[in-house]
């Protein structure tokens, strides 16, 4: 199915208003980046983890911030699951990696530092013990990014 198809649908659909606007304009992008027809009728666009990651690449390098990207990749796979039909377990990935990476521009640029000085668990890492194995460190980092209270952390470790 179009881009056309794909428009219909967002504004049908329940999402928040910048998502019903945003999301088209992030697919249509997405085809023109790669060069595919967004007016063919029946014409639907080809998505790869190859094509996707190279898309957010271009518009990371173009300082698009990663909340917004976060975005176009969410309605890229909204994209490639509803109108394309086909599977999409890569997104899962970029999606996380990107919500990642916008809490980590959210707390503002600053050295690595800078970032554990701030109080751990509101959406920074913080310390660790350097004598922790590193996927220990690596799992109190994700979880203090998603903001789990230290009792799940503990739990989980």
């Amino acid at each position: 199915m179009s881009l056309e198809a794909f428009n219909r649908l967002v504004k049908l659909k329940e999402m928040k208003e910048q998502d019903r606007t945003w999301f088209p304009k992030w697919v249509k992008g997405y085809a023109v980046f790669h060069g595919q027809s967004t007016t063919e009728k029946n014409q639907s666009l080809s998505l790869t983890r190859e094509s996707v990651i190279g898309y957010l690449q271009s518009l990371r390098d173009h300082k698009v911030a990663a909340w917004q990207r976060l975005q176009a990749a969410r309605a890229l796979s909204l994209y490639q699951g509803v109108i394309a039909r086909g599977e999409s377990e890569f997104f899962g990935a970029i999606e996380r990696k990107l919500r990642e990476l916008a809490e980590t521009e959210k707390l503002g640029a600053g050295t690595v530092e800078q970032r554990a000085s701030l109080v751990p668990g509101e959406g920074n890492a913080g310390k660790f013990d350097e004598s922790e194995p590193k996927p220990v460190q690596e799992l109190r980092a994700r979880m203090r990014l998603l903001h789990h209270p230290q009792s799940t952390e503990r739990a989980y470790v």
